[in-house]
């Protein structure tokens, strides 16, 4: 595979805790990061939530993962019913294993 096929090729995977039963906020909260990553060329591809409200995930791919980091982690960091945030970015598909692979903290668990 190419390097310009292995970079559009990735992810960036969200994990947090949530606050309770309710996603309403959540969801509000997703619609803006949603329309950011289309803006800043990435793709989001949804989430993964527990039916009990206590945490959840979230996926987007895209070619520049750093950037699309900094295009979402703002409304991230404002979310007061989250806590707990942490971003797995991932250089490259995956399907290689050898891609490099950072863990970064958004915000503490605070709640």
């Amino acid at each position: 595979m190419n390097q310009s096929k292995a970079a559009a090729e990735q992810g960036l995977i969200i994990h947090f805790s949530h606050s309770g039963r309710d996603w309403a906020d959540f969801f509000a909260l997703e619609s803006k990061i949603e329309a950011a990553v289309t803006a800043a060329g990435g793709e989001y591809d949804g989430n993964e939530l527990r039916a009990d409200g206590a945490e959840g995930y979230i996926y987007i791919y895209g070619s520049d993962i750093d950037e699309l980091l900094s295009v979402v982690r703002p409304f991230l960091a404002s979310a007061s019913f989250l806590s707990n945030i942490g971003a797995k970015m991932r250089y490259g598909p995956a399907s290689d294993k050898s891609a490099r692979v950072v863990e970064v903290q958004i915000s503490p668990a605070l709640h």
